[in-house]
């Protein structure tokens, strides 16, 4: 059996208490947050007396998380590399990054398209869902409560809490034991290579989730059991 064939066989599988276990990446997947991640970045470089970036900018590298996009941008200006570039100054430069974000945290954010509608059918069809995230613990509760998927997500892990980060399998393993499933019945879904990865390391199957961030992407379709254009087709592939 394919690996497209295998996933389409434990989503669409008779249920009755053994349906699979779908996992999502949070940001780029089910939440758009780059405008608030541009903002922020933006406050850094307006410290630094630097040009400010475009959101497109800033979707090309969000995939590989903030802490990389914002060393890559400050590490483009020739006359930072003598300060900003040592680890001290990084981090002072990245705590100024995490301070604007607290103040605009889910500011600009919006689901992407039909992702409540998506996981409120995947909820009915009896499927648990949890969010496995690199985004820090104190900003992923206040958005996801703020979107409206609270009442919809089973388990959230987020990588500093749980001392391990994407691609690292570990978070992945411990939300399918959380939520009482199986690693052959479970189905990661993201939209970065950390994500396609992690669920390669976890062995389980993969969703690329194209729409998102976009970073990677020929590897990612590459790695990833299929590849989906909206969560939509995700809730397609598990009708009865």
């Amino acid at each position: 059996m394919n690996r497209k064939a295998r996933l389409t066989t434990i989503l669409s599988r008779d249920r009755h208490g053994h349906g699979a276990t779908l996992l999502f990446d949070l940001d780029g997947t089910l939440v758009d947050s780059a405008p608030d991640i541009c903002l922020c970045v933006n406050d850094v470089m307006d410290y630094y007396g630097f040009p400010f970036v475009s959101e497109e900018y800033v979707r090309s590298w969000a995939g590989q998380g903030t802490s990389f996009l914002l060393r890559k941008l400050l590490n483009e200006y020739e006359s930072i590399r003598q300060g900003i570039i040592l680890k001290k100054d990084f981090a002072d430069a990245y705590n100024l990054f995490l301070s604007s974000y607290r103040e605009n945290n889910g500011r600009f954010a919006s689901l992407y398209p039909s992702v409540r509608e998506s996981l409120v059918t995947l909820n009915d069809r009896d499927f648990s869902l949890g969010v496995v995230t690199n985004r820090p613990a104190e900003f992923t509760g206040s958005i996801v409560a703020q979107l409206g998927l609270d009442d919809l997500v089973d388990v959230i892990v987020c990588a500093d809490e749980f001392g391990s980060y994407k691609p690292d399998p570990g978070m992945l393993l411990h939300a399918i034991g959380e939520l009482g499933g199986a690693p052959e019945l479970s189905v990661m879904t993201g939209d970065s290579l950390s994500d396609v990865m992690a669920a390669k390391n976890a062995r389980i199957m993969s969703v690329y989730a194209r729409y998102g961030y976009r970073s990677n992407v020929d590897t990612c379709e590459l790695y990833a059991d299929r590849t989906i254009d909206s969560l939509v087709e995700l809730v397609y592939l598990t009708r009865a």
